[in-house]
């Protein structure tokens, strides 16, 4: 599960709320190349993987937690998400989508809101997460076409990948095109 910080949260103020709750360094995972950085700590016995992400590609940083791969406990996950959002103040999916509804006319305003959609939206198919988005891929702005294709890359969703392909085949730019073709290659839900 990813959880999206309302205010951006440095690593070293991070790191200082999961030592007030005593979670464990884990490790520390740094790509010079692309910028990513991800620290994360075990929690929970050990059973709970909390991982801050810094993401370049989305210019965001958020957390992750999930089964740790040592052990499971059930509910561990669960608690370890309610601790965190005690602790930092969270942008829910439903505030991002009325952050995106917002600033329907503003194109920075929607590039920008996009980037909190994708990192805020659900593993599981959102039917109002996919009509943001259909209505992103309809939006005459080749920065906010683009931003949404990149944006699919978070969701594993099977229903958005006939809308990457019809962007792939029919969108007006170019650019957009070659984007939806490298997407739809790449993207997590399409089984090659």
């Amino acid at each position: 599960m990813r959880l999206l910080p309302k205010k951006r949260i440095e690593p070293d103020d991070f790191a200082l709320i999961c030592e007030t709750h005593n979670w464990i360094f884990h490790e520390r995972m740094e790509n010079p190349d692309s910028g990513e950085a991800r620290y994360s700590w075990l929690a929970q016995n050990a059973t709970v993987r909390i991982t801050y992400v810094y993401d370049p590609l989305l210019n965001l940083s958020y957390i992750v937690t999930s089964n740790s791969g040592y052990a499971e406990e059930p509910g561990a996950v669960r608690n370890v998400n309610e601790e965190l959002r005690l602790a930092v103040q969270e942008l829910s999916a439903h505030e991002a989508l009325n952050l995106f509804d917002q600033c329907e006319t503003d194109v920075a305003c929607q590039v920008k809101i996009l980037h909190l959609i994708a990192a805020s939206a659900p593993e599981e198919y959102n039917e109002s997460f996919f009509q943001r988005f259909t209505k992103a891929f309809r939006n005459e702005q080749v920065d906010v076409r683009s931003m949404a294709l990149i944006a699919t890359l978070y969701m594993p969703w099977p229903q958005i990948l006939p809308v990457i392909e019809s962007l792939r085949e029919s969108d007006p730019s170019v650019d957009v095109r070659n984007l939806a073709q490298s997407i739809f290659r790449d993207h997590p839900m399409n089984a090659h």
